[in-house]
């Protein structure tokens, strides 16, 4: 069987749930049919905590790569500014 939706919602208050609780099901597909799965608030937790571990880990890829793109960027306009022609003098006598 293969999984073909998760999904995470907070109940609405109308519900006959618990108002603002989270709920989770999965839903599977294979040869045999279709299965729905109600998950326990445990898992419910443990996935939104690895949801929260990656999107914490491209956060800081991505401010990294802003970091040494503008340090580039401010080195580049440096180089820019401070690159002028060589002036040789010419002390020969001649």
């Amino acid at each position: 069987m293969k999984l073909k939706m998760l999904t995470i919602r907070r109940a609405e208050n109308w519900e006959s749930k618990a108002a603002g609780a989270l709920t989770a099901t999965a839903n599977f597909e294979g040869p045999g049919g279709k299965i729905e799965v109600d998950l326990a608030p445990g898992f419910i937790v443990r996935v939104l905590a690895l949801i929260e571990e990656d999107a914490a880990l491209r956060v800081q890829r991505l401010a990294s790569s802003v970091q040494s793109a503008m340090t580039d960027a401010v080195d580049t306009v440096r180089l820019i500014e401070t690159d002028k022609p060589l002036q040789i003098e010419d002390s020969s006598p001649f």
